[in-house]
């Protein structure tokens, strides 16, 4: 059963073939995607539909945003990335700051801590040099 089964399963909810499809699509892409990327790659996708269909993801932690309309696919455990604000790269790199951070929390919070996103912006190499 895959990620996105589970959890809609959890919620009483059902694998639709847009969610499937959108699903997929971020899972896969590597990079933040814009609601103009998601209405080009899914074309039988309706706005609503997508718009709905991500905050439904979102709530349900299968989704996050980045910026004002920006959405990647969560992934379980912990990640730690870069973002390019312009073109919407995203980069994947190893040390993790905030390993350290989630033990003092948890010890003080009481929290199980099952997994965290570490996210830097900014701009990639190529953004830095045209900017537009």
């Amino acid at each position: 059963m895959s990620d996105l089964e589970a959890t809609l399963s959890r919620h009483g909810l059902r694998v639709t073939a847009p969610r499937a499809q959108l699903y997929e699509l971020l899972r896969r892409s590597g990079r933040h995607l814009g609601m103009t990327e998601l209405l080009e790659r899914l074309p039988q996708v309706g706005r609503a539909t997508l718009y709905r269909n991500l905050e439904l993801f979102e709530r349900l932690g299968l989704v996050r945003r980045v910026g004002p309309e920006r959405y990647a696919a969560c992934a379980p455990g912990h990640r730690h990335l870069l973002a390019c604000s312009a073109c919407g790269l995203v980069v994947e790199f190893e040390a993790c700051a905030a390993q350290e951070v989630a033990h003092s929390v948890a010890a003080e919070s009481g929290f199980v801590i099952t997994g965290h996103t570490f996210e830097l912006t900014g701009l990639c190499p190529r953004c830095q040099k045209d900017p537009s």
